[in-house]
């Protein structure tokens, strides 16, 4: 296993940093307050926290893509102040950014950065399994028709859209589907998962949620009706564990269409 090599370094004009970043298979054996642990078998020669993928990256080079908000937070200065929040952590390695587990030593716990399962372009296929639509609805619509929702996978969104057949146009044919990720999702720890919806319809028909089956008629453990454009969150139970998360499009009478750029859980 490789050993974890702490980085320190100094902002400019000198100014004393509050963290470091370590690097390796398994977590510090002696950790210290603010430590950061990159989970990689490479060598990490760079770091770098940014809201945008840096461009020019060269191996090894470390990338913490940083939000306004986050489940965790940090002040990166000792004697000044500059807060920052982690979402997710990437390393280039091979001619290409992989994905790699990130967590902080805060108050004598190692803390997970947030859980991202959708972000501008990235599945994380690793996670999720990647994302994909099904004729499935929950038992909430069970009198309305299954259908699938078209998917267009765009390069910093994901829009979803039911349309309204010609053999439709004279019936009222309400139409329920939903985008699923492929893969359970352990959601252990976690409080709250987050959609940012980037474009909306006024037709309210947009869910995000969670169940513990993939298939329809599902029953959801947690959703929250998506209204319009901005964040809208959900709150997870405790205890969740391994669920589906989905994003749904219920009961489309006419046409309809959403696209999101985030989806994570803190």
């Amino acid at each position: 296993m490789s050993k974890a090599v702490p980085m320190h370094g100094f902002g400019s004009g000198g100014a004393l940093l509050n963290f470091n970043v370590v690097g390796g298979t398994t977590a510090p054996e002696y950790p210290r307050e603010n430590m950061i642990w990159v989970n990689t078998p490479n060598k990490i020669t760079r770091w770098l926290f940014s809201a945008d993928e840096p461009q020019n990256l060269t191996e090894g080079m470390v990338w913490f893509k940083t939000g306004v908000t986050g489940s965790v937070g940090f002040n990166a200065l000792k004697n000044n102040e500059i807060q920052i929040y982690p979402l997710f952590v990437k390393q280039y390695a091979s001619d290409a950014l992989a994905e790699r587990t990130g967590k902080i030593y805060q108050n004598n716990a190692w803390r997970d950065f947030s859980l991202c399962l959708y972000d501008s372009g990235d599945e994380f296929v690793d996670i999720t399994g990647g994302w994909a639509a099904y004729a499935y609805k929950s038992s909430g619509f069970s009198d309305y028709a299954s259908r699938s929702p078209g998917v267009t996978k765009n390069d910093s969104s994901i829009t979803l859209s039911q349309v309204k057949h010609q053999w439709e146009n004279d019936r009222n044919v309400r139409r329920s589907g939903a985008l699923f990720c492929e893969n359970a999702i352990d959601l252990t720890g976690r409080s709250v998962l987050k959609i940012n919806i980037e474009q909306c319809d006024t037709e309210n028909v947009g869910r995000l949620g969670i169940t513990s089956v993939k298939k329809d008629g599902f029953t959801p453990i947690g959703e929250v009706s998506i209204t319009g454009v901005g964040e809208f969150l959900l709150d997870i139970p405790e205890n969740t564990g391994a669920v589906y998360v989905y994003i749904a499009m219920n009961g489309v009478s006419s046409e309809a269409s959403l696209s999101f750029n985030a989806v994570r859980a803190q």
